[in-house]
């Protein structure tokens, strides 16, 4: 099976990495207790639960069924990429995890949020790429990990797609709108920014631009823009065939030497060895 993505209509025990898990509701009820809290859970309901070795699974009513998916985190950017910059409740929910492990330290206006329930009701489409996930996995025929992959990928858009306004609970965003535009900003640019071009950008005065990208993401802008640059960075190593001397250039490095060091320093493999090993 994928180690990446796994599907199952019975629980999932995998100790190692931590996956995003994804909780699909095919019939009946559910019930979640999630530390003081009771989710429950109906038929159509999909329960996205940020990554944690000790989450408890849904106890199900008599007849229930139940699919259960897991995503491994690292592969979130890569699978699910500028849905992320979209502003809704589910895409808020997923940004978090990139922001999360891309920062050196957390937003500080980020109310961290442990799960997001979206109500599909009886959507078709929904339930259908859900049980063609079990099925590909199932099967392992010819290809499927790469089925699987873009099964996933249209299943998570559909349901941001069809349901982004049929979240049940409201999910705080870690940035602010002006945030998300900063950090969009960066990510597709040279990786040779200044606070100056900031504040050219941003129509703020230089002295104040500093403190503007504390404001709004909760970081210093090294720490942002270090953020942004190994975001693109493993997107580039698991995504392309480029080589590691351009992937270096394209995220503002001048020496591969130095990209590879300070990559080794963040994920404690080399960019060849974390392409290896994400492919």
């Amino acid at each position: 099976m994928n180690p990446f993505l796994l599907i199952s209509d019975e629980p999932l025990i995998h100790p190692s990495p931590l996956y995003l898990k994804i909780y699909y509701v095919a019939n009946g009820s559910s019930i979640l207790r999630l530390f003081e809290e009771t989710i429950p859970l109906q038929t159509g309901d999909v329960l996205l639960l940020s990554p944690s070795p000790n989450v408890p699974l849904p106890e199900k009513s008599d007849g229930a069924k139940l699919l259960f998916l897991q995503l491994d985190e690292r592969k979130t950017d890569e699978f699910l990429g500028p849905l992320l910059f979209s502003q809704n409740d589910i895409t808020r929910f997923l940004f978090q995890r990139t922001l999360g492990k891309n920062a050196s330290k957390p937003v500080s206006n980020s109310n961290h949020q442990t799960y997001c329930v979206i109500s599909t009701g009886d959507d078709a489409l929904i339930r259908n790429l859900f049980f063609e996930l079990l099925e590909e996995s199932r099967q392992e025929k010819e290809f499927f990990e790469f089925a699987l992959q873009h099964r996933f990928i249209l299943l998570m858009t559909e349901l941001i797609r069809r349901h982004k306004t049929h979240v049940v609970q409201d999910v705080p965003s870690p940035l602010t709108a002006e945030g998300y535009e900063l950090y969009n900003y960066i990510t597709r640019s040279n990786f040779r920014l200044t606070l100056d071009d900031i504040a050219k950008q941003f129509f703020i005065a230089p002295s104040y631009a500093s403190r503007y990208v504390k404001k709004l993401t909760g970081i210093s802008f090294s720490s942002l823009m270090k953020s942004c640059r190994f975001y693109v960075a493993t997107l580039m190593l698991t995504t392309t065939n480029k080589s590691i001397s351009a992937i270096s250039e394209q995220v503002g490095y001048d020496n591969p030497e130095n990209f590879i060091r300070a990559f080794k320093n963040e994920y404690g493999v080399t960019p060849s060895q974390y392409r290896l090993e994400n492919q």
